[in-house]
């Protein structure tokens, strides 16, 4: 008695079990969570950027891979539109280590959300920082919408100056900002290729009929 084989079985054997690999990798592969945005959008005041700067708000981080955002208004339209300059110190307030900046320009007639991709700067889960607005100029032109009240209970706004309804220490108002985090949960290219050709192995044994023996 001859029994023939076919080759087919050793490779779909070989595939499954990459399957088997592959699956098991990605379980055990930890994912990053998006924690969402830390949106304060209340703005009943603006505050001139020239005047207090550097004007800023703390938060606290709750994603390492962000961007910051600023909502922007004009203030004064006849002043010359300068150059602005964003910064991240760490810390509350504009007196700590200074550990990002990056200048940048707005539209004259701009008025919204401003995004500054801080990516390149992974921030620590739950520690506080404190993002700033900085006119190097002498424009009075930019300002920084603000609420005149307490919406976002993690930090302040922070100021060299007092910003209207504000309170002595600032600790009354809110900037109108956003931190919107950056990061995915993407599983690996690689694992992704072995999983699919498991698959097709699984598919594939599954479709082979047995093969008898048969006489020689």
């Amino acid at each position: 008695m001859v029994t023939r084989k076919s080759f087919l079985v050793p490779f779909q054997k070989l595939l499954c079990l990459s399957f088997g690999l592959a699956l098991f990798g990605m379980l055990a592969m930890p994912h990053q969570v998006r924690a969402g945005v830390i949106l304060q959008d209340e703005g009943n005041a603006s505050a001139q950027i020239n005047f207090v700067e550097p004007l800023g708000q703390s938060f606290v981080a709750e994603d390492p891979l962000v961007s910051f955002a600023f909502y922007y208004s004009v203030i004064n339209p006849g002043s010359p539109n300068d150059p602005l300059e964003f910064r991240l110190y760490d810390g509350a307030g504009t007196g700590g280590p200074l550990l990002f900046t990056q200048g940048f320009g707005l539209a004259e007639d701009f008025d919204g959300f401003f995004n500054i991709d801080l990516t390149s700067l992974p921030l620590i889960i739950g520690q506080t920082y404190t993002a700033a607005a900085f006119i190097p100029g002498i424009s009075s032109r930019w300002g920084l919408q603000f609420a005149q009240s307490d919406p976002y209970a993690d930090g302040q706004i922070h100021a060299d100056g007092n910003p209207p309804g504000c309170g002595a220490d600032n600790a009354g108002c809110d900037a109108r900002f956003r931190v919107a985090p950056r990061t995915t949960a993407v599983s690996e290219p690689g694992s992704l290729a072995i999983l699919g050709l498991g698959l097709m192995g699984f598919a594939m044994a599954r479709r082979k009929q047995p093969i008898r023996a048969q006489e020689a």
